[in-house]
């Protein structure tokens, strides 16, 4: 008996730092789970919850949170699923999703040892620069496919919610990294 309890320990050890709900775990698997998760949720559980009339982008939060604390590599490749995991659902042109991740990638990667992430103002910033990124280039691609009459009062109201959900729900996210910071600002 008391070597099953033992078993069941260890296992429960191994298991329990998985159970969080947070971008970045250290396995590659588990954080692409975690993305179809979000993915998930994104599609299908917040469209009902609101019934159409408030729009909150999930994944975009979630994914620049991974490419702060992620290397290029895992961050390359996470960005991409999450892409991928978008553009499955959108009207926009195909490969809309990848070229926007792609450009945040960069970004993000050129100027994340500059900045100091144990302060909330570049998580905000750069939360609010790539969904600001998000909106002027689909804003764009519907205005050279559409033209001028995408633009209403309704299409800026579900710009502006996805601006500042985007925004609210990042910060939420990076909360437990803002007295830490990264790991690349212990080296």
């Amino acid at each position: 008996m008391e070597r099953t309890a033992e078993r069941i320990h260890d296992y429960w050890a191994r298991i329990k730092p998985l159970l969080h709900f947070r971008p970045v775990s250290g396995q590659l698997w588990f954080d692409t789970l975690m993305l179809l998760l979000v993915g998930t949720l994104h599609h299908t559980v917040l469209p009902s919850l609101t019934n159409g009339v408030f729009a909150i982008d999930l994944m975009t939060p979630w994914l620049v949170t991974t490419l702060v604390l992620e290397t290029l590599p895992r961050g390359l490749f996470l960005a991409g699923v999450g892409a991928l995991i978008l553009e499955t659902h959108s009207a926009a042109p195909a490969g809309f999703y990848l070229c926007s991740y792609w450009v945040i990638t960069a970004v993000i990667h050129l100027t994340r040892d500059t900045l100091s992430w144990r302060h909330i103002m570049p998580w905000a910033f750069t939360y609010g620069i790539s969904q600001l990124w998000l909106v002027c280039f689909s804003t764009f691609v519907l205005f050279v496919n559409s033209g001028l009459s995408i633009f209403s009062w309704a299409y800026l109201r579900v710009q502006s919610e996805t601006l500042l959900t985007g925004i609210g729900i990042g910060l939420i996210l990076c909360h437990r990294h803002l007295a830490t910071g990264i790991r690349s600002e212990e080296a």
